[in-house]
């Protein structure tokens, strides 16, 4: 079960011609081209290059670090560079990759599934949890308070009509 699949932003090939019109080679937009990487319930993979090509296999608990770096043009556009560590020592760079916070996001909540048995609960209130949550919450019924019966104004006494009676 594919819980996040990551795909290259827009942004990104278009950086990636005007680098090519300036300064770099087809090979960076090969590599863009042929970057991918999905989260799945059980573990990470990726793969990256056309000649050269990288890929990367790890189960959720094999996983040591995720994390991520955006250029100006990344933080305006949506995109940046994934970078994955796992416990054998592999590193790989994914870059272009569309909201790469959301992916970095969702690999730490299933590394702590895989580690911890839980998440530790810091989405947000309106998505669905990944994992099981890490108890019901406690939510006890605010006792009732009992209405007051109105209390009935009683009369002033009237002044004797002689002034002379008090």
């Amino acid at each position: 079960m594919i819980i996040h699949r990551s795909r290259i932003h827009a942004s990104a090939y278009i950086t990636a011609l005007f680098m090519l019109a300036t300064l770099t080679s087809p090979l960076g937009i090969s590599r863009l081209a042929t970057t991918e990487l999905a989260l799945t319930n059980k573990r990470l993979l990726g793969s990256i290059g056309l000649l050269r090509r990288r890929t990367i296999e790890a189960q959720h608990k094999n996983i040591e670090m995720v994390k991520t770096s955006r250029s100006l043009f990344g933080k305006l556009f949506n995109y940046g560079t994934i970078t994955v560590s796992t416990s054998n020592g592999i590193r790989v760079k994914f870059p272009g990759i569309a909201s790469p916070m959301d992916m970095v996001e969702k690999c730490n909540d299933a590394i702590e599934i895989a580690i911890l048995g839980h998440s530790l609960g810091r989405r947000k209130p309106d998505e669905a949890p990944i994992g099981k949550p890490i108890a019901k919450p406690i939510v006890k019924p605010i006792p009732a308070v009992p209405k007051a019966e109105p209390v009935q104004a009683q009369e002033k006494p009237k002044p004797p009509k002689d002034p002379n009676a008090w």
